[in-house]
């Protein structure tokens, strides 16, 4: 069941991080992936936003999609990264995303040592 604005039950658990409530729901196959209407997000996307770090957990349990993007196109991912929740971000992180990415050089230095004031 889903209210005028698309939300479920287990949507409104992990939006007050009701972790008990969400695995009744779970447990009797709500279904984890099930998007809202506005702005596309699931389940996870609102527990990552909040920083709930066991609904995350229980809604990756049960299959949640960690690379579904939402209506402006980031992933619970990039919501849990942008509020700060940086630990939470490494259990949600996308396969695509390495763990420790190498920095890049944005552009060549044109300074030499002839430059430099002596």
């Amino acid at each position: 069941f889903q209210d005028e604005d698309g939300e479920t039950g287990l949507y409104h658990c992990a939006k007050k991080n009701f972790v008990a409530c969400l695995s009744l729901f779970l447990e009797r196959g709500a279904d984890s992936n099930l998007a809202e209407k506005y702005d596309q997000w699931t389940p996870l996307f609102v527990a990552a936003a909040n920083g709930y770090q066991e609904v995350v957990e229980a809604l990756l349990r049960a299959g949640a999609e960690v690379e579904r993007v939402d209506c402006v196109g980031w992933t619970p991912f990039e919501h849990a990264i942008f509020r700060g929740h940086l630990q939470l971000a490494t259990t949600i992180r996308p396969n695509h995303i390495p763990s420790s990415p190498k920095p890049k050089r944005l552009f060549k230095s044109t300074v030499t040592t002839e430059m430099i004031p002596q």
